[in-house]
């Protein structure tokens, strides 16, 4: 277990693009954020769910928060600040509940790379990885006035702060197939997904 370092799903989404709250689809019986909770949650001091009251079902031991700042967009800036305005420690791993196929080995790695910058995430299929990455509290003022001059591009602060991009090709060591970032946008994906594990 990292003492010093919390965990946070985010899962508090509008969910447009799927049509329902992502977070209470099952995995292997579990919902999204329950299977994520059971992948990876013993490896952190801390676990918090921010899930604006969405999630039907509710772990022993897992905080579940509302986002703290209450402005029209929900976007993944936003779940960033949350996550951090929450964190009981320096440092906090922020994953998204849609990608729960959550390989323990890449976070170890990533977390392994923490010292690096002020926001650690890896890059995975050419594209940068924003919501499976590692953020220090210190840039939470700096998300908060963001949001509040109506700006929510991630970017914005990736840019801004100290950032280190975890080449892809060293992801690909322990997940050749880059599992661990499959994202389930739409419910078409849900339901592939399922008829390849059916196969």
């Amino acid at each position: 277990m990292y003492k010093d370092l919390d965990l946070a799903i985010l899962a508090g989404g509008g969910s447009t693009r799927m049509g329902l709250h992502k977070g209470n689809l099952t995995i292997e019986g579990k919902s999204f954020v329950d299977h994520i909770i059971s992948t990876i949650g013993p490896l952190f001091a801390n676990i918090n769910v921010i899930d604006n009251g969405l999630q039907n079902t509710k772990v022993f031991g897992v905080n579940y928060y509302n986002d703290p700042l209450q402005i029209s967009t929900k976007s993944s800036l936003l779940g960033v600040y949350s996550a951090l305005y929450y964190s009981k420690n320096p440092q906090t791993f922020i994953i998204g509940c849609d990608t729960p196929l959550v390989n323990p080995k890449v976070v170890e790695y990533i977390i392994s790379q923490r010292d690096k910058g002020d926001i650690v995430v890896p890059i995975a299929n050419g594209r940068f990885q924003p919501l499976y990455g590692i953020y220090s509290k210190k840039i939470l003022p700096r998300v908060k006035e963001t949001l509040l001059q109506d700006l929510h591009k991630i970017k914005i602060i990736l840019d801004e702060f100290n950032t280190y991009y975890i080449p892809e090709i060293e992801l690909k060591k322990i997940d050749p197939d880059l599992e661990f970032i499959k994202n389930f946008n739409y419910f078409s994906d849900y339901q592939q997904y399922l008829k390849g594990i059916e196969n």
